[in-house]
């Protein structure tokens, strides 16, 4: 928008013609170009303003006006979903996923863990070309941290490190770090990387690898998703639906009840949204610790944030739901939308933004889908 203004602008000033008037005559004419220009500015920002308003965020009823919506118009209904199951790099040579599960994306690219053939492949999030694949084994959940892409180590039965790739090329950019078994979700605070793990424990790992602060969760159940709000983390036990809250020094400040054992968390801004695996909801979590669910059915396993909707897999239900987060319309629920459909049927896990469109990740697939 910004672009075309200045545009503008320029075109009104060039159409003055070079002149040889009285200094007098040339100012007052430099002073109406001037107005002029300023006039077009103000008419094109309030035709802007007036676009902005009429892009509600929530559908019909709402008063929620996110004007960030006007830029993302074209992907906002995002009731459609493109299959990748093979990638081509700019040769056209073709590049299979196999067995996609953790999703990242760096700010240009989209990276994914394909745990069937012990790679973590780098894709442009614009195009889905390929751009290249790296060595890692039996790759998990991923995590960027501005420059580089943490990977867990899991299998079904056990694992417990996690390796660091450089984001520009894949170089190790630091020592393999021991973890707690059975690693799950990760996520950047801005200084460290959060890592939890199903035999209850967690770490904070600073930005040299060293073990920062650890703990165990209590109850020392099955901890899977984490969270950061701005300054403290929060982590989702699924098997004692319980939300545990942290500051960065691994001490816990509040402990939330979440019905339908809580999986995947994300943060709205304000809020914390949970998705409760046995009851086929997400939940709302207000910073007092107030607690609203939702139902979405399935078995709710991931969610993310786009900015004014909440995404979450349904898991064995085979698609992918978006809940209003703010606005009048908070809570609506989206007809489900289906992704990475085969023989072998769907069932999206992971979840990532890329700023203009949702991906997920079907492993019984071996693909992903773009939103």
């Amino acid at each position: 928008m910004k672009t075309q203004i200045s545009k503008q602008h320029t075109d009104v000033v060039a159409v003055q013609p070079q002149t040889t008037f009285p200094k007098e005559d040339r100012m007052k004419k430099q002073s109406s170009t001037l107005k002029l220009a300023i006039l077009v500015a103000m008419v094109i920002t309030m035709a802007l303003s007036a676009v902005a308003q009429d892009e509600i965020v929530g559908g019909p009823g709402s008063t929620y006006y996110n004007p960030n919506q006007v830029a993302l118009k074209a992907w906002y209904l995002a009731n459609e979903v493109v299959d990748f199951s093979t990638v081509y790099d700019s040769a056209g040579t073709a590049h299979s996923l196999s067995q996609p599960t953790g999703l990242a994306f760096d700010g240009s690219n989209l990276w994914i863990s394909n745990a069937g053939n012990n790679t973590v492949m780098k894709i442009r999030a614009s195009d889905g070309q390929f751009q290249a694949s790296y060595p890692v084994t039996s790759p998990g959940t991923l995590a960027f941290d501005g420059q580089r892409i943490w990977v867990n180590h899991r299998t079904s039965s056990g694992g417990n490190t996690v390796s660091v790739l450089f984001a520009a090329d894949g170089r190790q950019a630091l020592n393999t770090i021991t973890v707690g078994n059975m690693p799950n979700y990760m996520i950047w605070d801005g200084w460290g990387l959060w890592v939890v793990a199903r035999d209850g424990t967690f770490k904070r790992i600073d930005n040299w690898g060293s073990t920062y602060c650890s703990g165990t969760t209590p109850g020392s159940g099955w901890d899977y998703g984490v969270a950061f709000d701005g300054n403290n983390t929060w982590i989702s036990d699924y098997s004692n639906s319980k939300v545990y809250v942290y500051n960065y020094q691994c001490s816990l400040q509040k402990t939330i009840s979440v019905p339908g054992g809580p999986v995947g968390i994300v943060f709205d801004g304000t809020n914390m949204w949970t998705a409760n695996e046995t009851n086929g909801t997400v939940a709302r979590i207000t910073p007092t610790g107030s607690v609203t669910e939702y139902t979405v059915g399935g078995v709710p396993w991931m969610v993310a944030f786009d900015g004014a909707n909440i995404w979450v897999t349904t898991g064995s239900g085979g698609t992918v739901k978006k809940v209003v987060a703010f606005g009048s319309n908070l809570g609506s629920v989206s007809g489900g939308i289906t992704p990475c459909v085969d023989a072998s049927g769907p069932s999206p896990f992971d979840l990532a933004f890329d700023g203009a469109s949702m991906w997920v990740s079907c492993p019984a697939s071996n693909a992903v889908g773009k939103m």
